[in-house]
């Protein structure tokens, strides 16, 4: 059982309470009428009118019940005055957690349904209910639910009258003075009729009609301050006359009218009849409530509502709201899609049994439990991620953020979920290929490295580490790219940035300056790796140490020299045989400059006919890897002489090893070949 909680403002409305001098008064046949009558609409066997008070929850009416009062904790009144502007509906006690084990229900008089209206004073302090009570599972419809709250306003009209008669007992002036003083001083509009119209008001009514003076108006009869017709159709006149008789025959009236004000104005008002006695005449006693500032916010309760709802209907985000019971009242069509149920599918069912998998069912329950007593939670203002039941059957990832909310003093919950499967299988695939970077860069002989907008590493792979001087690679991360780059290269650097933050790709040479303050000669290339929301936010970087290739282009550079300027003719040819070095020396002896042979065969073109066949066999051994020393063949010069030289072919290579030419040293023994051809002959 739980015990119901104290209003916030309990020491106020006890005095309220208190005011009225009602506790522990004898029955009153004006109470008791609206106790049967309140039963026979509703079709409950018990109706009470219950007052509570500090420890008790005191009858003033109790029609189908001996007992005249129950312990306050008890009650089910406690619980309903601290919603007073809901009626308050338990359709069955037994399955419901504040009264499944509470006397009342266990034991006499077997409360199992109760449905009560607070009764709010006109002060606005919840005194008590009318309530009606059943022996079982019940129900009522809105029209009956309605009836009982104009009823509960009938309750507060006696009172307030039980109040002015009460004062007159108390002998504090006489019966008129102390109806006269509480009937001018009371905030709501008072009129008291007879039967030919108006004989009183208070200025309460002056003022809701817009009347001068008392004078004026008791010369006046309800139809006389009413528009010709009602909204349903029906003759004002005919109609009050009715409504009046009826208050008159001991029936008390509560209805809606549409009045009008002396400037012709028409207002709804809500109206309340009941019969009373005053110096032996038999009165209609009449308070009239404007609705007119109700209505209006109504109205703009409405079309808040109605923004509401084509706010969410429109949100690409489920939204999902859910009662104190856990049952769903809103079920936008984001979250349709989400989750495959219709709006239909699922209101009024209680969320937690298919909106996640049944292994969180506990968990959920006993956190749901917490929340309906305090608004706390662990999922309350937080946005977590989790999995979720789609209807069929399929489990997925979901982001839900939960926010709770207090409705006629209960707490409410509210849930933006959104579908994240499709953003988790992306993130897995961008972890594997983030991983599958990291394994390349590990093992790349580049350094390889990440900074962000602000120029600082955010990642370095090994051989940074290495270039820059550092035992441990992680050093570097966090510094800034100027701190590794040589003084007179900071400008440098700077423009490369501004570019690199426009989006453009750079590369180039640059000084680096190690850890140990050396320095070292390195090329680069960055690029952009990250974009957020179209702002470059991270780059990626590649280094290569240029110091061992400069040595490579110094001893390449110098045995190029070295070929040029030898003083034993030098050629070379490629694959397919076509010359691709041509050196000084072989300029002189031929006579044909390098841009003259550069492409050309070399055994079509320059080798006599004779030699062709020989001289080829020699350069395609070459090409296999068979090289041959001292080989002797003729070549012609451009003025039509015959060279004699003498070859060493060597297979060329590249850097993977591969034969991709031949290079010819040769010696020119033209004068040898001419001394042998004399002594010969």
């Amino acid at each position: 059982m739980i015990e119901p909680d104290l209003p916030k403002n309990e020491s106020q409305r006890l005095e309220a309470l208190k005011a009225y001098n009602i506790l522990d008064t004898d029955l009153d046949e004006s109470f008791d009428g609206i106790t049967k009558l309140a039963s026979q609409i509703s079709g409950m066997p018990i109706c009470l009118i219950s007052l509570l008070d500090e420890t008790r929850q005191w009858f003033k009416s109790h029609h189908g019940l001996d007992a005249t009062e129950t312990p306050r904790e008890l009650s089910f009144c406690g619980h309903a005055i601290n919603n007073q502007t809901e009626f308050m509906i338990v359709p069955n006690a037994q399955k419901d957690e504040r009264f499944f084990d509470n006397p009342l229900v266990t034991g006499d008089p077997n409360v199992i349904f109760y449905g009560g209206a607070p009764l709010v004073s006109s002060q606005g302090f919840p005194l008590g209910t009318l309530c009606v009570i059943d022996h079982k599972p019940n129900s009522l419809n809105p029209e009956q639910i309605s009836a009982l709250k104009l009823l509960s306003n009938q309750v507060i009209q006696l009172l307030e009258l039980h109040k002015i008669l009460n004062l007159t007992k108390a002998g504090l002036h006489t019966e008129k003075e102390n109806y006269k003083t509480l009937f001018e001083l009371s905030p709501v509009a008072f009129v008291i009729l007879g039967e030919k119209g108006f004989i009183d008001c208070n200025n309460k009514a002056l003022e809701l009609f817009q009347i001068k003076s008392r004078a004026a108006l008791i010369k006046l009869h309800p139809a006389d301050i009413s528009p010709k017709t009602q909204p349903s159709g029906e003759d004002s006149l005919s109609l009050s006359n009715i409504l009046i008789e009826k208050t008159m025959h001991g029936t008390p009236q509560q209805f809606k009218w549409m009045h009008q004000r002396n400037n012709g104005d028409h207002f709804c008002c809500e109206v309340s009849l009941i019969k009373v006695v005053l110096n032996g005449m038999a009165l209609v006693q009449a308070s009239i409530r404007d609705l007119s500032v109700e209505i209006e916010q109504q109205e703009l309760l409405k079309q808040s509502e109605e923004q509401f709802r084509l706010i969410t209907s429109s949100a690409t985000e489920g939204i999902i709201l859910i009662d104190t019971k856990g049952m769903v009242t809103l079920w936008n069509q984001a979250a349709e899609k989400i989750f495959g149920y219709t709006s239909e599918e699922v209101m009024s069912k209680d969320l937690h049994s298919f909106i996640m998998p049944k292994r969180y069912g506990e968990q959920m329950k006993k956190g749901f439990t917490h929340f309906i007593k305090s608004g706390q939670g662990l999922l309350i203002g937080k946005t977590v991620e989790t999995e979720g039941l789609h209807k069929s059957g399929k489990e997925f990832a979901i982001s839900i953020s939960v926010s709770a909310f207090k409705l006629n003093n209960e707490w409410h919950a509210a849930a933006s979920i959104r579908d994240i499967q499709s953003q988790k299988l992306e993130q897995e695939k961008l972890q594997k290929s983030e991983e599958k970077f990291r394994g390349f860069t590990e093992s790349s002989s580049d350094g390889i490295f990440e900074i962000n907008n602000f120029g600082k590493l955010t990642y370095v792979n090994k051989m940074m580490g290495s270039f820059f001087d550092y035992d441990e690679k992680n050093e570097l991360l966090g510094v800034h790219y100027q701190e590794i780059i040589a003084k007179e290269d900071i400008e440098k650097s700077k423009i490369v940035f501004n570019e690199l933050l426009k989006g453009r790709k750079v590369e180039g040479d640059m000084t680096f300056k190690r850890k140990n303050n050396s320095y070292f000669s390195g090329s680069y290339t960055l690029f952009t790796s990250k974009l957020e929301k179209n702002i470059n936010t991270g780059f990626t970087g590649r280094i290569r140490d240029n110091t061992d290739l400069q040595k490579y282009e110094t001893i390449a550079k110098e045995l190029r020299q070295f070929i040029e300027t030898a003083n034993a003719p030098i050629f070379g040819i490629d694959a397919d045989g076509k010359v691709n070095e041509w050196n000084q020396t072989s300029e002189k002896i031929t006579g044909f400059k390098k841009d003259e042979v550069l492409g050309k065969d070399l055994v079509e073109t320059y080798i006599t006919e004779d030699y062709r066949d020989a001289v080829k066999l020699v350069l395609d051994n070459a090409l296999k890897g068979k090289e041959t020393a001292n080989y002797e063949f003729p070549l012609f010069t451009k003025d039509g002489r015959r060279v004699m030289v003498l070859l060493n072919s060597s297979s060329r290579r590249d850097a993977d090893g591969k034969i991709v030419g031949v290079l010819g040293v040769g010696q020119d023994i033209s004068e040898l070949d001419a001394y042998r051809t004399r002594t010969e002959a």
